[in-house]
Order: C-alpha cells, then structure tokens, then sequence
C-alpha cells in the first residue's frame, strides 16, 4: 500500500525567487503496519521538489510523519497492537514462549522415570 506525503506549502515555493517548486521524485521508505489480523507493507512516499529556476535553493523533501519509535520499521499500529496483547489481553508472549521451551527442555533432559 502506497501513501504520499505532501511538502508543505511553503515548500512548494522557491525560497529564492518564490517560483512554484515542481516534484522531483520521491524519498521512499518501508513500514510494517498491522490490520486487525491483517499485516501489510505500507510504503511511505515522501514528495521531493526543487525549483527549475533557482538550481542552488536545493532540494525540499516532505517532512516525516510523527512516530512514537523514530526511524522504526514497524508502524505505530503494531506497537500499540504489541502493548495491548501484553498488557491489556494479559498476553505475555515472550514470557509464554520461553517458560514453554525451558519446560520442554527440562522434560528432554530429565530421565524418563523422573517425568512419569
């Protein structure tokens, strides 16, 4: 799933000479995000303009969205989805998965006897 960022509008003029700015490309980055019971990729494309006039003005990209982890490869939506499951649905995943192995393992290390 695609999603643009639009610059702001004082982005969309030249600094300079107050030109309109024209899209150039974009600057695209990848997000894992979570529908209920539906992962998905979502792919943030932010706008990049520069002004055809004024080549030493630069460029100008969309600023990023406000995430709760900057820079993380999971969405807001799947921390949040994370932190419930564990603290509201009383869901402790990584305590569930290593008191099961260590149980396993203890049963394949003690003599058979001893496990009944």
């Amino acid at each position: 799933m695609e999603k643009i960022v639009a610059c702001t509008p004082k982005q969309c003029k030249c600094g300079n000479c107050g030109a309109d700015t024209t899209v150039i490309g974009y600057e695209v980055s990848e997000v894992l995000d979570v529908k209920p019971i539906e992962y998905f990729v979502e792919v943030p494309k932010r706008e990049k303009r520069a002004c055809k006039q004024c080549e030493e003005q630069g460029v100008a990209t969309a600023p990023l969205p406000v995430r709760i982890i900057e820079k993380s490869l999971v969405s807001d939506g799947i921390i949040i989805d994370t932190v419930v499951r564990k603290y509201a649905d009383h869901n402790p995943s990584i305590v569930k998965a290593s008191s099961c192995c260590a149980t396993q393992a203890s049963r394949s290390a003690a003599p058979r006897s001893a496990v009944g």
